[in-house]
């Protein structure tokens, strides 16, 4: 599950839908598996630069989580930043697609 990320900020918007989709994923994956948030980014900036603005991002929508309940420890917390986009890098358009946070199911 995916949602798309403002640029290079790790302010969360109050408005996005990810919330929803957090709250519903995290409360419903069962004790074994651990949800996993995944931040990525878009291609403008050093690579350095947006592995650690992803990481951050998914750090904030952990610590999201966590202030509404989730427990820290079901929680893993991964950023890739550029190194897997949805789409190619090629418009403004596209850019704004790649920088998202996904949620993933990890399974022992």
């Amino acid at each position: 599950m995916a949602t798309s990320a403002s640029p290079p900020t790790t302010r969360l918007r109050p408005r996005s839908s990810w919330r929803r989709w957090a709250c519903a994923f995290a409360s419903s994956t069962a004790t074994a598996a651990t949800p996993r948030r995944a931040a990525h980014t878009c291609d403008l900036g050093t690579d350095g630069y947006n592995l650690k603005l992803s990481q951050a991002r998914a750090a904030a929508v952990a610590d999201w989580l966590v202030a509404h309940g989730i427990a820290r420890d079901r929680l893993e917390v991964r950023g890739y930043g550029i190194t897997q986009p949805k789409l190619p890098n090629d418009s403004e358009e596209h850019r704004a697609l790649n920088r998202r946070i996904e949620f993933r199911r990890l399974t022992p």
